[in-house]
């Protein structure tokens, strides 16, 4: 009867601090990468390492194997713990992998960058994703509603640009280069609004 409350109780939580652990780790990491990729975007396209993500996305897919040991103890006496932690690794997953093209992005094209006149609102925007990933990776609430208006501000922007044409100042490369790392930031803030929406079941 001992062994048996030892592997239900005391060996799960001790796995589970190990995830937690992990899991802030990796999604502090992912903010300042976030903030990185931004800065460097902004900086005239700045050049970016290529393996920025390569070892962080190992230790990712890694999490799904220790969080399916620690649900196979533990889901049917912390069934929302479980549901909660669930969210944080599958997020943390879509992330990464979002996020993996983007050193891509910044160096696939040569020449000299462009000055981003977007620079204030995508600030902006990386200062409340980075935010709302540390939250996330804590397991704390987070307002969502900055990083709402942080995306809805560079949609705005955005549209005001084209209708001004400016725009039409990148050539092809450049231009599919600008506009794919814009929306996929933009995309980004969109999927943590969805996961930072969810209702938290254990309250």
């Amino acid at each position: 009867l001992c062994a048996f409350v030892v592997s239900v109780v005391v060996w799960p939580n001790r796995t589970t601090s190990v995830l937690l652990d992990r899991l802030c780790k990796q999604y502090d990491q992912v903010a300042d990468n976030v903030l990185l990729l931004m800065d460097n975007f902004l900086h005239r396209q700045h050049k970016t390492d290529p393996d920025l993500f390569f070892d962080l996305a190992r230790e990712v897919q890694a999490n799904r194997e220790l969080y399916n040991k620690i649900y196979s103890t533990e889901r049917r006496v912390f069934r929302n713990d479980m549901a909660h932690l669930s969210l944080q690794v599958n997020t943390l997953n879509s992330v990464v992998e979002r996020l993996q093209s983007t050193p891509s992005l910044l160096n696939e094209v040569d020449g000299d960058g462009f000055d981003i006149i977007m620079a204030p609102e995508l600030t902006l925007l990386a200062k409340h994703l980075a935010v709302s990933l540390r939250a996330i990776g804590r397991g704390v609430k987070y307002d969502p509603h900055p990083l709402a208006r942080a995306v809805d501000g560079v949609e705005k922007r955005f549209i005001e640009l084209r209708e001004q044409g400016v725009i039409e100042r990148f050539e092809v490369r450049r231009y599919f280069q600008v506009m794919s790392f814009i929306n996929t930031v933009q995309h980004l803030g969109e999927f943590l609004l969805v996961v930072l929406n969810k209702p938290r079941t254990s309250e």
